[in-house]
């Protein structure tokens, strides 16, 4: 449990990812590369590279739909998240 939380962590620490994870969360349906890129203001080549360490991390999933990628928001990780650092903070 602890390596999960602290990829998870590590993966939010950035600003850009975090700038990214907000962007893709607060969008119904969730956001292609380029709308995340252009939400959290960062370069497409970017985006794509923190993009992937939000994932390996399991904040978001990837689904290709022709030549674009939509990403959304793995909430279920966050709420596991908030669980265990409530839990530490006992």
């Amino acid at each position: 449990m602890r390596s999960k939380n602290t990829k998870v962590l590590n993966a939010l620490s950035q600003p850009n990812r975090l700038a990214l994870f907000e962007a893709i969360a607060g969008a119904e349906g969730g956001l292609t590369t380029t709308e995340a890129a252009n939400a959290a203001g960062t370069l497409l080549n970017t985006a794509a590279v923190n993009l992937t360490v939000l994932e390996a991390a399991g904040l978001i999933s990837s689904k290709k739909k022709g030549r674009s990628v939509t990403h959304t928001a793995k909430l279920q990780t966050v709420r596991k998240l908030a669980e265990y650092l409530t839990e530490i903070g006992r």
